[in-house]
């Protein structure tokens, strides 16, 4: 495609006239030999023989530093030749660059950077490097080609290189204005350099030699264009392109600006007819760099968007060495124009920049390449010798430059001193070598500044303050950090003031600084905020940057989608854990297998090497720091304190208001009418909602552990429970087999203490392996990974909802690789304390995560759907409730900053991509179970209340779910993680049932027979078992990691003032909530209640008499687990 037929499609009728101009001059007889004798000349050669070398007289100062040639291309002319004429034009370009400190070939230029954004619908076949969508940040150079004076005529240029960068990058193109090339090979190169460099003489003389070269000049030159923006650039020289298609094809590139105006520069008529006088016409006033000029306006106005395009041409047999010929174009008829990326250009360079910045065209991505030639005849030899030349200029070019004082432009910028503090919070590391390796650059709404190397700074605390003085670049907007080779440093906010203007900005950064970092200003905003185009492109590229660090792994059927890292090492570097998190990482393993040490229990090992004597020993076990210790031993046989831990313990949300008695019940409900208070039913009570079942079916058929000699056993039981007229939950029956047979017994209060305490430890360690793989593992540790994998892929950092979300699931990932160890692996600690094996736990949490919706996040829903909104004394619900509030609160305000209706929704893509990725490749991503997660969010009330449950899986209801670990799970008999006896089927000792003690007051057991103490003790873990079990269970309820608690945000991910002052409100209602919990505690009294005591007799040992005392019970324990200053905002491991 010519630049006339280009001019034709935008509308022009401009004609390249130069052929008839010719014509008139020399007639057309000869006008038509020259023609032919040119192309000869030009598409000719590659039939012939190679043209012998013409001698030519070389300076003397050259001859000495030409190298001999290998003997090898001795014996190839052709490429002797070719590497003797490369030699020479290297050594000329360098000394051209050291003389001058400019390039070879064109002018000063002016220098800007942008984005390029592959197109959505690439066109031409499929590769590797051009995948739609991928942004690349990019560096353009606009410059002339001879001439310094812009209102020449001359050819423009324009050079792009896929990278922000002085040095090499991916892909860099050099093209010119003009469809052609005015030559072919490095003879003919020659020839023209030399007619330009010659005077208008020479230059007339050299287009009227061959009609096609002075069709090209008066195609490619553009006199006084309006602007570098409105040209047309093309690369001329060809490339190979490889497709995944292995088809063998040619490419063309070209850039042109998006608007449809027509190009300007093109030569007139009469400027046709003299286009080799090329000076400014007499008449012109503007000033020799008014285009630079012109572009600063253009830039400081808007950003510039052109379209880089490309032109294939399919190998065939039938091709002609001419295919690749830069003297030719390929006719678009059959080589159609493909759009390829668009390019944006936001912010200038300063001419300092860019004169060190390079440009060759041997930077290529796989999928393009250079083809070496044969000699200097070859067509392929200009791209050859441009990519060496280039690459030897740059660097004489560089030296001098260092040489010489920098570069001012391209306008006279006013300079402007700026004070820039980096905090590096709690992961300071490296405030001494950060100074010698730091560089930063600031960047404003169209300009930036130079990359600057601070030599002077002061510690203030955790930050570092730097000063420096550059060009005042308006408002900052963004700032870059370059660590140039030193280890990295965590950075958790930038504060740069613009100390002339007395205004500061702060930049949060939350990053591990290894190589290059970018930060925009703390203000949120969404993909249809209006802001500069430079920070709407960086959000494309952060987010695709993101997502080749943040890969779904889907390695574990039935489990939730999660991150594909598999060691702390292979964490992307803005997630991996600080140093002293690191430390504790790798200690608390080690910790966990010398528990005696880890909690200074003593050895018992004086009667029995294995097997707890008496329950003495289980309470000399328990650490002394555990709060309210006497209390905790006293009272775990109490129906009324094991009931409370079903409702306000460890794991507060297994509870679920009975609606009908479970089918699977064997005992009928008129068996346990005689258990409840007189005049009271168990079917009335249902009906009253005053009976609560914890159903743990979901264990059924899971085997125990093997560890080591012991062999551990589980059940899958069902708890009944009634809520009694002073608010107690009181068990009411236990069935420890699902399936109603002659060896299934519902054990009740009414059965002898011995069997009933057992059946109580079998539910206690049901619940224990709930807890822990299902309401911990799964739902806090798996789930907020996948959250997290989410957000990480598809929310760029100053979207609202990572913002939220961020603080609260930076550090899951580093928790879930011990997690996942521990858990999910074999020979983990958990395997010595649990009594689910490998087998069993993956099985229980993928049966977990089948039921799972994201109501179970939701506790407002998750509360009604179990029927426990209104449930007298359930104090976790209370506490929680408040929690839940203050949080959705925060978020609705936030979001409502940014989303005013629901349809705002649908506008916003990034929000939409977060949602669908996690349905996709998160909770949905095998397809097999119902959906998890919405698809789309049309609601803001469900955007809520799905951010509002993130927040509060991660950090209230995690520490509701750890906190009282030390505090109950390390007395044995009351949370017994494994068991190394089977359920039983039938009473232990039926025949004992007669005139049992019922007292629970004593500690050694008295009361039972010596038999039935036995059964308990060997059913209960050993000593070995029991001390990792106190070791794990302390290890679970501490807050492992120094960081923020809920409502700390020491990032500062937010820093406008809306948004400042909802979290203000949100830390002031977490006090409110705090003094209202502590009040509570401390008004707490003892409650009088009547306790049931049962006698037995008869011939089948039933229940003979009932009986009623009063007794004083603890029911009012303080409820602390939920205290917000002791909420981590984030998963600890």
């Amino acid at each position: 495609m010519t630049t006339e037929v280009e001019a034709s499609r935008r509308g022009s009728s401009w004609k390249n006239e130069s052929w008839r101009i010719l014509q008139e001059y020399i007639g057309h007889e000869e006008f038509k030999k020259r023609r032919k004798d040119s192309v000869k000349k030009s598409d000719g050669f590659a039939e012939q023989e190679p043209r012998p070398v013409e001698k030519k007289k070389v300076k003397s100062s050259f001859k000495a530093l030409v190298p001999v040639q290998p003997r090898a291309l001795l014996k190839q002319p052709g490429k002797v030749a070719l590497q003797t004429k490369l030699q020479k034009l290297k050594l000329a370009a360098v000394a051209g660059t050291a003389t001058a400190a400019r390039r070879s070939f064109h002018g000063p230029g002016i220098g800007a950077t942008g984005f390029a954004v592959v197109v959505d619908n690439v066109k031409f076949p499929e590769n590797d490097f051009f995948r739609p969508r991928t942004v690349f940040p990019v560096r353009l150079r606009h410059s002339n080609c001879w001439s310094a004076d812009d209102a020449a005529a001359d050819v423009r240029g324009v050079a792009i290189k896929f990278g922000d960068t002085d040095g090499d990058s991916c892909f860099e193109l050099v093209m010119d204005t003009g469809t052609m090339a005015p030559f072919w090979d490095l003879p003919s190169y020659e020839e023209y350099v030399s007619a330009m460099k010659g005077g208008p003489e020479k230059l007339k003389e050299w287009c009227w030699k061959a009609p096609m070269n002075y069709y090209i000049l008066v195609d490619g030159l553009r006199r006084a264009p309006d602007s570098y923006f409105q040209l047309v650039y093309s690369s001329q020289t060809c490339f190979t392109f490889a497709a995944k298609d292995n088809v063998p094809r040619y490419v063309k590139f070209r850039m042109i600006p998006t608007n449809k105006d027509p190009e300007s520069g093109l030569l007139n008529l009469e400027e046709q007819r003299q286009a080799w006088n090329t000076a400014r016409l007499p008449d012109e006033e503007r000033p020799q760099n008014y285009l630079r000029l012109e572009y600063v306006e253009r830039l400081m106005k808007s950003s510039v968007m052109y379209r880089l395009q490309l032109q294939l041409h399919t190998k065939k047999a039938s091709d002609t060495a001419s295919t690749c010929s830069p003297y030719r174009c390929w006719a678009p008829a059959d080589h159609p124009w493909y759009d390829v990326a668009d390019v944006i250009i936001t912010t200038l360079l300063t001419d300092n920049v860019t004169a060190r910045t390079s440009f060759n065209i041997a930077n290529l991505p796989p999928c393009l390449g250079l083809i070496e030639p044969e000699s200097m005849y070859d067509y392929n030899s200009i791209n050859y010798v441009r990519a060496k030349v280039y690459s030897a200029a740059h660097g004489a070019r560089l030296a001098k430059l260092r040489g010489i004082p920098p570069l001012r432009g391209p306008i006279d910028y006013e300079t402007q001193p700026y004070s820039v503090e980096i905090r590096m919070g709690s992961k300071q590391g490296m405030l001494g070598l950060m100074k010698r390796n730091l560089k930063v650059v600031l960047t404003g709404p169209d300009r930036r500044t130079e990359p600057t190397r601070f030599s002077e700074g002061y510690k203030t605390g955790s930050s570092q303050v730097f000063s420096m003085t550059a060009i005042d670049v308006g408002e900052v907007i963004m700032v870059t950090i370059y660590n140039e080779g030193g280890p990295a440093w965590f950075v958790e906010s930038i504060v740069v003031e613009e100390v002339r203007r007395g205004r500061s900005t702060e930049f949060p950064a939350q990053r591990w600084v290894t190589d290059t970092v970018i930060v925009r200003r703390g203000k949120a905003s969404i993909m249809t905020t209006r802001e500069q185009d430079v920070l709407l492109r960086l959000r494309l590229y952060e987010m695709q940057e993101r997502r080749k660090q943040f890969h779904w792994r889907h390695s574990d059927s039935g489990f939730p989608g999660g991150l594909a890292a598999s060691t702390v090492e292979e964490l992307p570097p803005d997630v991996r854990p600080s140093e002293s998190m690191l430390q504790k990482l790798s200690g608390i393993t080690e910790k966990l297998a010398l528990p005696q040490n880890f909690l200074n229990i003593p050895c018992l090992f004086e009667k029995d090497k294995h097997n707890v004597g008496n329950f003495v020993e289980f309470k000399k076990m328990v650490p002394e720091n555990v709060y309210d210790r006497q209390r905790l031993i006293k009272h775990w046989k109490s129906d009324v304190d094991f009931g409370r831990q079903f409702l306000n313990g460890l794991n507060p949300l297994i509870l679920r208001r009975c609606r009908q008695l479970p089918e699977t019940f064997a005992k009928k409900s008129d068996e346990i009418d005689q258990l409840l208070p007189d005049g009271q039913a168990l079917l009335k009570e249902i009906e009253a909602r005053r009976v609560y079942m914890a159903d743990y079916s979901i264990l059924g058929g899971l085997r125990g552990n093997i560890s080591g000699r012991d062999v551990f056993h589980l059940a899958a039981p069902t708890g009944l429970f009634h809520l009694n007229e002073v608010g107690d939950m009181i068990p009411l029956a236990i069935q420890l087999y699902q399936k109603p047979g002659p060896h299934t017994t519902i054990w009740t209060p009414a059965d002898p203490q011995c069997d009933w305490m057992l059946a109580k430890m079998f539910l206690r360690n049901a619940d224990a392996q709930v807890h822990l793989f299902v309401s911990l593992f799964l739902k806090t540790n798996l789930l907020n990974e996948t959250f997290a994998v989410a957000t990480y892929r598809q929310l760029p950092s100053a979207h609202p909802v990572f913002k939220l979300l961020a603080p609260h699931l930076r550090d899951v990932f580093a928790a879930n690789i011990i997690a996942r160890r521990e858990v999910l692996e074999e020979w983990s600690v958990i395997d010595e304390v649990y009594s689910l094996g490998l087998m069993g736990r993956r099985t229980l949490i993928a049966r977990a995560f089948s039921k799972f919706t994201w109501r179970d996040l939701v506790l407002p829903a998750c509360l009604q759907d179990r029927g426990l909104e209104k449930l007298p004394e359930f104090v976790y619900r209370d506490d929680a409730m408040k929690l839940w509030r203050a949080n959705r609160a925060l978020v609705d305000c936030i979001v409502s900053l940014y989303y005013e209706f629901d349809e705002d929704l649908d506008k916003d893509l990034e929000l939409q991509a977060w949602i669908k990725d996690l349905h996709d490749n998160g909770l949905n991503w095998e397809k097999a179970y119902p959906e998890k997660v919405p698809s789309k969010l049309t609601s803001k009330t469900d955007l809520v209340d799905l951010v509002t449950g993130i927040m509060f899986n991660c950090s209230v209801q995690r520490r509701a779910l750890t906190a009282g670990m030390r505090d109950v799970a390390t007395f044995i008999p009351s949370v017994p993680f494994a068991m190394r006896a089977p359920p039983p089927t039938r009473a232990a000792s039926s025949s004992s049932r007669e005139g049992v003690s019922y007292s629970y007051d004593d500690d050694r057991g008295e009361g039972l027979t010596r038999a039935n103490k036995q059964q308990l003790l060997s059913a209960l873990p050993d000593r070995d078992t029991a001390r990792k079990q106190i070791a794990l269970a302390t290890a679970m309820s501490r807050v492992t990691d120094k960081g923020p608690m809920l409502g700390e945000y020491p990032g500062r991910y937010f820093t406008d003032e809306p948004t400042q002052a909802a979290i203000s409100e949100f830390r002031r209602t977490l006090k409110q909530i705090s003094r209202r919990i502590h009040q509570r505690n401390k008004n707490l009294k003892s409650v009088v209640a009547q306790e049931v005591v049962l006698s037995f007799g008869g011939e089948y040992n039933e229940i003979s008499k009932v009986a009623k005392r009063t007794t004083e019970v603890h029911r009012a324990v303080p409820y602390e687990c939920l205290l917000p200053e002791h909420i981590p905002a984030s998963i600890g491991p």
